[in-house]
């Protein structure tokens, strides 16, 4: 079962996104995934490739694409 993250606070618990997340590999430093978002009302898809210098949760990279 997953849990529903808030992309950011104070946002409506029915905008609470499913996310999911996949390791890509590349070569160079740094971290890569591939976060996929369902939307719970409709089930759309979102896809992000996500990079950071550092090891970061999910919860995290779900911050920063509800930021954008």
């Amino acid at each position: 079962m997953c849990e529903p993250l808030r992309a950011r606070r104070g946002r409506p618990a029915l905008r609470a996104e499913h996310p999911a997340w996949v390791a890509a590999t590349a070569d160079g430093p740094g971290h890569r995934w591939l976060l996929i978002r369902r939307h719970p009302g409709h089930g759309e898809l979102a896809y992000y490739r996500c990079y950071s210098p550092d090891l970061v949760p999910l919860r995290e990279l779900v911050r920063v694409v509800g930021s954008r």
